[in-house]
This record gives structure tokens, sequence and C-alpha cells, in this order.
């Protein structure tokens, strides 16, 4: 091989240094400008475009505040209209239950006045029919003869004490409840 022959390293090595020389100059002349070029258009472009993502980043963080400022708004906004509803239908409940409350006394008191009204009619069927037994008992059981009114009498004080203890009883069971 001619290249390990020491007869021929000085030549190979005038060459080699020759060839490195020109290839230097020709790369520092020409490539190495265009390279070094590249490089200082990507480091710009780089921090162009860093600059560009600066300024989006602090776009994109100031929508976000005002889409946040929004979004509270939009929840107070949304409370308030909610707490409002919930106030008008608890009105509204209260107003029916207290027209259900009172429609219902109306009711109670009617009832109570036709529970009275029939209560007495009863005691006037009852007192009647009390006075002719009573008559009719005493005409077997004594002979003396008792008066109609008399028998009358004694009966509307006994039935008159019964509906007084009869009142009693209902006003304790009305204010009871």
């Amino acid at each position: 091989m001619p290249q390990f022959d020491p007869t021929v390293f000085l030549s190979q090595f005038f060459w080699l240094i020759i060839c490195f020389v020109t290839v230097f100059f020709a790369l520092s002349r020409r490539a190495m400008p265009r390279i070094a070029g590249i490089f200082a258009e990507r480091s710009q472009q780089i921090e162009g475009q860093n600059k560009i993502a600066d300024e989006l980043k602090a776009e994109a963080a100031q929508i976000t505040e005002q889409v946040e400022a929004q979004l509270s708004e939009a929840h107070q906004a949304a409370n308030d209209t909610i707490n409002s509803a919930l106030y008008e239908i608890n009105a509204e409940n209260a107003h029916r239950k207290n027209e259900f409350i009172s429609s219902q006394k109306r009711r109670v008191k009617a009832s109570e006045k036709n529970i009275i009204r029939k209560k007495q009619a009863v005691y006037g069927e009852v007192k009647s029919i009390a006075s002719e037994t009573a008559l009719a008992m005493t005409s077997v059981l004594v002979p003396v003869k008792v008066s109609p009114k008399k028998t009358d009498k004694i009966l509307s004080s006994l039935l008159n004490k019964s509906q007084a203890f009869s009142n009693n009883d209902n006003v304790k069971v009305s204010s009871a409840s």
C-alpha cells in the first residue's frame, strides 16, 4: 500500500496541508458565513416566536381572567335568580298554606255549627221522647197523676245540665286542638 510507504509520507503531508488550507478558506469564505447567517436567522426566528408566544400567553391569561370574571358574574346572577325564585315559591307556598288553613277553619266552624244545630234538634226530639216516656212510667209506677208541664220542666232542667256538661267537654276538646 502506497500510503504506508515512509518515502511518500512527506508528499502526502504536503498535499494534505494544501487541501486542508484550500478547503478551510473555501468554507470560511463561503460556507461558514452562510451557516452563521442561517444560525442567526434561526435564532431571530426563535426569539420572534418566543415573543409571539409570550404575547399570546399574556393574551390568553387576560382572556382567562375575563372569562372567569364573566363566569363568576353568571354564577352570581344564577344564584340571585334561584334565590329570588325560591323566595317567590316560599311566599306563594305560605300564602297557599294560609288560604288552606283559613278555608279549613271555615269548614270546621261550619261543621261545628251544623253539629250544634243537629245536636239541638236531637235534644228536642230526645226531650219529647223522654217526656212521653217519663209520663208513661210515672203513670204506671206512681198512682199520682203528673202534669205534662211539670215533666217537661224537670226534663228540660236535666237536659240543660246534660247539654252544659257536653258543651264543657267540647270546649276542652276545642282548646286542646
